[in-house]
């Protein structure tokens, strides 16, 4: 299977998701182009998520998701989505650290997919509890 993406990667097109932050970002990126999305709808990136991403998803060769955030739940709804696109369409995945387009593109042109199974959200922010 790694084989054929290595081969199609030249010129397929990378659907990278962010639900870190606040804001929802989208974009779809080929080798000339990037194309976003953003949906400005604080804190309802589950609900939104497919609407936003709309007919993209289709046209994806590979799924990039941004795993490390300020957000717990967001970065947990992105690896989610994520993961299940990539299970039931049989496309790889990319972890990125920040939602960089470039880095993005590099990993995708390298081949430098994740496992859908080591595929973690990550939070880099300390757990607060109030009493």
């Amino acid at each position: 299977m790694l084989i054929y993406w290595l081969v199609k990667m030249k010129d397929g097109k990378l659907l990278l998701i962010d639900t870190t932050q606040d804001e929802l970002l989208v974009a779809l990126i080929d080798k000339d182009t990037i194309q976003t999305r953003t949906s400005m709808e604080q804190r309802r990136h589950s609900e939104m998520l497919n609407t936003v991403v709309g007919d993209w998803l289709n046209m994806a060769d590979a799924f990039a998701v941004v795993t490390i955030g300020n957000s717990w739940t967001g970065t947990r709804v992105g690896a989610t989505a994520v993961k299940a696109w990539a299970m039931a369409s049989g496309k790889p995945i990319i972890e990125l650290d920040k939602p960089c387009f470039d880095t993005a593109r590099l990993k995708f042109k390298s081949g430098d997919f994740t496992d859908i199974y080591a595929l973690q959200p990550k939070y880099n922010a300390e757990f607060k509890v109030t009493l």
